[in-house]
């Protein structure tokens, strides 16, 4: 958790002088938190205005804050806190993953020749991905059947494939050629996807309150392009091996992008130096259409197989790397792992982490305030109030 630096240091702009004279009551709601939980709660709404995902999100923040002012003669702090709270669970937690995954190796079945295997490629690539099989299928293609950040190639293709291993041992020496289990990662978690049926009441809603916040802070399609099957859609997903997927879904590592350099990103992470080393993954990365076109030009039966795919989505990667920063320097991140830890210890966890509300509840890691206050507020502010 990093301190939120003094309001005359920042925003010292004169057109900035809301945002500051609107910072300093969030900087003073430290001071009154009366625990570690809502000391988080403040900083997340602090590092939001210091650094946002955009501007748009800046003045939705700071509208919020406005608001919540304005609205009585009370002391600000407890608002600030729930405001705080609300972005912890509808922006920051959406995106911490918890298992759930697997291998792309687990879906595969062995094919005689690659031959078979391009025909069953050229069905797959005819449409848009469905389900979270094709969507694995259809990536691994896209990133030449490896890691699309590691570089290390999926085992399984390797192993079924006997044109794809010769191709790749005869333009790699064995020393360069490392492979692993991949596993299909998606930017978007599953459980934001607003096309899920059979959910609970709850649950719906707090799909709503993360797309309606997303939609304030300037992204009003993304809801509409990953709904129902859209989550599957292949510049959401990325091949990765696990130790590059695991700390992907836990906020722990993030990709920012290098300016003026399309598609590249630098490779942050939150571990100590000595963490990093073992993840043995590079410092930078270019996506780039890195396709079974490029192992084995004998797949290039058709001009647009297979670099017309899409890459995966430089804003929905911005948005990721803006939410594990703004976690890590409030201390939200830690407290999630916390949460997420304890739920291992009862043995309550299920494996897409939707049993977090029970176990929040039942050690009272939530505010005493009810979630419908919370949830009220923003739908009002919103507009979605019915």
């Amino acid at each position: 958790m990093t301190e939120l630096p003094k309001p005359d240091s920042v925003f010292n702009e004169e057109y900035n002088a809301k945002a500051k004279s609107l910072y300093r009551l969030v900087y003073d709601a430290q001071s009154s938190a009366n625990n570690k939980k809502e000391l988080i709660y403040c900083r997340i709404v602090g590092y939001l205005l210091l650094h946002p995902i955009n501007l748009t999100a800046r003045g939705a923040v700071l509208n919020e804050l406005a608001s919540i002012h304005g609205l009585d003669g009370t002391q600000p702090s407890f608002k600030i806190y729930e405001l705080g709270k609300m972005y912890l669970e509808h922006l920051i937690r959406p995106f911490r993953k918890h298992k759930g995954k697997s291998p792309f190796s687990s879906s595969h079945v062995s094919r005689p020749s690659f031959d078979r295997q391009r025909e069953d490629t050229k069905a797959i690539l005819q449409d848009n991905p469905t389900s979270h099989t094709t969507a694995k299928k259809k990536a691994l293609m896209r990133d030449g059947y490896r890691c699309i950040i590691s570089g290390r190639f999926d085992r399984s293709s390797l192993v079924e494939s006997e044109a794809l291993r010769k191709a790749v041992y005869s333009s790699w020496t064995n020393d360069e050629i490392r492979h692993v289990a991949t596993e299909c990662a998606h930017i978007f978690a599953d459980a934001t996807n607003a096309g899920i049926t059979g959910d609970s009441e709850a649950q719906s809603q707090k799909r709503e309150i993360f797309w309606t916040i997303l939609e304030k802070f300037g992204y009003p399609k993304f809801s509409e392009e990953l709904n129902g099957p859209g989550i599957h859609r292949l510049d959401n997903v990325m091949t990765l091996d696990h130790n590059a997927h695991d700390p992907f879904d836990e906020l722990a590592l993030w990709l920012e992008a290098v300016d003026g350099v399309p598609n590249t990103y630098k490779i942050q992470t939150s571990y100590t130096p000595e963490m990093i080393k073992g993840l043995d993954l590079p410092t930078h990365v270019t996506f780039s259409h890195q396709s079974a076109l490029r192992v084995d030009p004998s797949l290039a039966m058709e001009p647009k197989f297979p670099d017309n795919l899409p890459l995966p989505n430089p804003e929905y990667l911005h948005i990721h790397a803006s939410v594990c920063k703004i976690a890590h320097m409030s201390g939200a991140a830690g407290y999630i792992d916390y949460i997420f830890r304890k739920m291992e210890d009862i043995g309550v966890l299920s494996e897409d982490g939707t049993s977090a509300d029970v176990i929040e509840g039942a050690l009272s890691f939530l505010t005493n305030a009810p979630r419908s206050v919370a949830i009220s507020a923003f739908r009002r502010v919103s507009g979605l109030q019915k």
